[in-house]
């Protein structure tokens, strides 16, 4: 294709990109068609564990699991397999955490999620729009507890969480009912 066609299919995609609403760009978010989106450099599932993606949306109630169950939920789910692909998992919390989106930024507290990386920041400011992730990207996620496959150093009864209600890095007893979302 000649230079001036690709400098004119280029100036129209770019003019058409600016007058496009926000919410159908997710920048800088990738989207597959397969319920499947690409974000913080990682493939994900849309929809929690228990739901359904129905090409637009996800539907059905999220389910809550122990750790433990997330676990064996996982195992069964990649036996079956999501679009070809058996390598889901529970993400570590800071992959988990990188999802989170603070309308009013981020508070100043951190913590020290022991995992030889930087201390992540521990919640979102008050006021933050609920629930704290993209829901654009990951629709009808609930606004409670979400597991993380890292284990809480202090006590091994104890798993790290992310909580996308106020989008707070804590901890959660591994025998209580969180919610999971799978990343590969």
């Amino acid at each position: 294709m000649p230079l001036h066609r690709l400098l004119a299919l280029a100036l129209v995609t770019l003019a058409t990109l600016a007058h496009a609403e926000p919410r159908t760009l997710l920048a800088p978010y990738g989207q597959a068609p397969n319920g499947s989106a690409n974000a913080a450099g990682h493939e994900w599932l849309r929809c929690s564990l228990g739901q359904q993606w129905s090409g637009s949306s996800c539907t059905g109630p999220a389910k809550k699991y122990t750790l433990e169950g997330a676990k064996a939920a996982v195992d069964t789910f990649n036996i079956a397999g999501y679009r070809g692909k058996r390598d889901w998992r529970i993400p570590t919390v800071r992959e988990l955490q990188s999802l989170r989106v603070c309308s009013n930024g981020f508070a100043s507290g951190r913590i020290d999620i022991d995992d030889g990386g930087k201390a992540v920041i521990t919640s979102c400011n008050d006021n933050s729009n609920q629930p704290t992730i993209n829901t654009a990207l990951f629709p009808q996620t609930p606004e409670s507890l979400f597991w993380s496959s890292s284990l809480y150093p202090d006590s091994p009864s104890f798993a790290w969480v992310v909580y996308f209600g106020y989008g707070l890095v804590s901890h959660g007893y591994v025998r209580s009912g969180y919610y999971v979302r799978l990343v590969r």
